[in-house]
């Protein structure tokens, strides 16, 4: 995937979990330059999977307030499993439903969320 001269704001999400203590982060590159950076902190009962679907939902809702910068916006995400889950349109778990109200809200107002999985190596090249 190149996203070199495709105006797309990017997104790239991590959620972990190291002796008990669970993070999760997104950074926003614009043209290749980091503009902002987000972490937060959540309690130890939370999951690894947990942690990345909360750290996408919290991207999603970034570009949901910040629609404005471009028309196309790239999350980037190493949770195979929670975009798998992000697809499952019955799920009774209430941050996916969540997650998947805002890309719908931002399609009808002609902003394109992708969401994207792999390595994150050669996305510019």
């Amino acid at each position: 995937m190149n996203v070199s001269k495709c105006g797309v704001v990017v997104c790239f999400t991590n959620g972990s979990k190291i002796n008990s203590k669970v993070g999760l982060a997104f950074v926003v590159f614009q043209d290749h330059v980091e503009t902002e950076v987000y972490q937060f902190r959540r309690r130890e009962e939370f999951s690894v999977f947990q942690a990345e679907l909360l750290c996408i939902a919290q991207a999603v809702n970034w570009i949901r307030n910040n629609e404005n910068l471009s028309s196309n916006f790239l999350i980037c995400s190493d949770s195979l499993s929670s975009l798998y889950d992000l697809n499952c349109i019955n799920s009774p778990n209430r941050l996916i439903v969540k997650t998947q109200i805002n890309p719908s809200f931002l399609q009808g107002r002609g902003v394109q969320v992708f969401f994207f999985s792999r390595s994150y190596r050669n996305l510019w090249q």
